[in-house]
């Protein structure tokens, strides 16, 4: 059973088709990357590398897109945004499996700019239903609704392409993707522009400058989490696949998940949880030494157990700060910059992770994921204790 909180939250007018609502809608993005990468390589027969490129370019588009797709909401309203943002990413993902590729690559970025930003609008639609006492459980819903998404998207994408085809599978999304987008149109989601982050509205122009600031810091820190948990999952594959026990993948990311769940229920239920900077650092702390117990799948992922508890909580955390630092009427902007930030960490962790194992060995990889996350987590921790003349430097610039 729930407790409490859980059940108040539960309990209020549209919360619960709007959490079934934004989860399906979660759904065909969670399962983007396996479906094209299944797709390029045995639909279209080209390699690992063409298959990563084409989901970079979505994913830089979306990166990029975010913050402009937000500014549209806040000026002409989701229903709009989500009706023309729907038609065309619906619109790609049907002929991408049937264009030739460089005519897809180029299209994947364009795609990605306009792409529905079905997760900023659950966190937007969330706090605009919730009284604020109670939005910090109603974030921590919504987070676990997509860290279960996350579980069952690639699987069902799997499915779809090994009883039909891959190309099938990218029809599935683009279907799924306009029925969702359709469903939010007709809904009119209730975005309460006036209320989200109304009441911390800067007053002055001192008073502006500390909100930018907790802002820029807030999000170096969301893009340490990412990337330290991005970095985590491929220091996972590559520990298992060194070890023979590939074949336990789905077990331990399915342990994984259900212990940052866990940890979300918690969050969600305490009165003066810790802040955002010391979830972050405590999070990215604890992957330091995994490497040292990933010689045996079951140690590897009791040893990632500590670190994930953290997961929900620190992400939930810095949705927090946004949506109440987001001044009235630029909530879809906040979040948009918000998920930007995200998507870039998700696409430099891959790569830089990647690296360092190639390097070195699998289980440094997990070090070299939460040094990246608890370095920018200090950093920005450090720069609160800084007087405002040494605060302007050129990555908290780059965050704006």
């Amino acid at each position: 059973m729930l407790p409490q909180t859980y059940r108040e939250v539960l309990a209020l007018p549209g919360v619960r088709p709007t959490i079934l609502l934004i989860f399906f809608a979660r759904l065909p993005l969670t399962a983007v990357s396996v479906s094209v990468t299944l797709h390029v390589m045995e639909d279209r027969g080209l390699g690992y590398g063409a298959a990563g490129l084409l989901a970079a370019a979505w994913l830089l588009g979306t990166a990029l897109g975010a913050p402009r797709v937000g500014r549209a909401i806040d000026r002409f309203g989701a229903r709009s945004v989500v009706a023309v943002c729907g038609l065309c990413s619906a619109a790609y993902w049907a002929a991408a499996g049937h264009l030739p590729y460089l005519v897809v690559l180029p299209l994947g970025l364009l795609a990605g700019l306009v792409a529905v930003p079905f997760s900023p609008l659950g966190r937007q639609l969330m706090a605009s239903l919730v009284p604020e006492h109670l939005r910090r459980a109603a974030l921590c819903l919504d987070m676990m609704s997509t860290e279960t998404a996350f579980i069952l998207g690639p699987t069902l994408a799997i499915l779809a392409a090994s009883h039909f085809s891959a190309t099938a599978s990218l029809t599935c999304i683009a279907v799924c993707i306009a029925l969702a987008s359709a469903t939010l149109v007709i809904r009119k989601p209730p975005l309460a522009r006036d209320t989200v982050g109304a009441g911390t509205e800067p007053a002055g122009r001192s008073s502006r400058r500390r909100t930018d600031a907790a802002t820029r810091r807030t999000l170096i820190m969301a893009g340490g989490t990412i990337f330290a948990v991005m970095g985590m999952e491929v220091a996972v594959y590559a520990s298992l696949r060194t070890v023979g026990h590939m074949h336990w993948g789905g077990i331990v990311m399915a342990i994984l998940s259900v212990a940052s769940i866990a940890g979300g229920l918690v969050y969600g239920c305490l009165r003066r949880p810790l802040p955002h900077g010391v979830l972050a650092a405590l999070m990215c702390a604890l992957l330091l030494p995994v490497g040292l117990l990933s010689h045996s799948w079951w140690l590897l992922a009791l040893a990632l157990v500590p670190a994930n508890l953290f997961c929900t909580p620190t992400l939930v955390a810095g949705t927090e700060v946004i949506s109440n630092a987001a001044p009235a009427g630029g909530a879809g902007e906040a979040m948009g910059r918000y998920e930007s930030v995200m998507r870039l960490a998700v696409a430099a962790a891959s790569p830089v992770i990647g690296m360092v194992i190639d390097r070195t060995s699998a289980g440094w990889g997990f070090t070299a994921a939460g040094l990246g996350g608890l370095t920018l987590a200090l950093l920005a921790l450090a720069r609160t204790r800084m007087p405002a003349w040494r605060r302007r430097g050129p990555l908290l610039r780059a965050a704006r």
